[in-house]
């Protein structure tokens, strides 16, 4: 797989960058959203992928072993609303970086 970080930030640790899900910009009814409510949606968007982690990422406590169903890069996820801290990436996209264990499950 290619490497999807155009980001330009690395996650170190136990961080792992997503790119969330795109928030729509206007209603099903076809009313335009304005700009401070898409922007709060799309810090709720909750799905997203897995865009890259730091080296200790899904690492059990301090062994050298790792979580055996812990995502990979490319991975599409959920997260806790509101988690995290939005970066704007290198590249003019919006993404979130996370806490490994604020990731709720993977797509399958």
């Amino acid at each position: 797989m290619s490497n999807l970080n155009t980001s330009g930030a690395k996650p170190l640790e136990w961080k792992v960058l997503i790119l969330p899900d795109v928030v729509e910009e206007k209603t099903a009814g076809g009313i335009f959203l304005p700009e401070i409510l898409k922007e709060k949606k799309q810090f709720a968007e909750t799905k997203g992928v897995v865009i890259a982690m730091g080296a200790q990422a899904f690492k059990k406590d301090f062994k050298d072993e790792y979580w055996e169903d812990a995502p990979k890069v490319g991975d599409r996820i959920a997260i806790a609303a509101f988690s995290g801290y939005v970066i704007e990436g290198k590249d003019g996209k919006s993404y979130r970086m996370i806490g490994d264990r604020e990731i709720l499950y993977v797509e399958e």
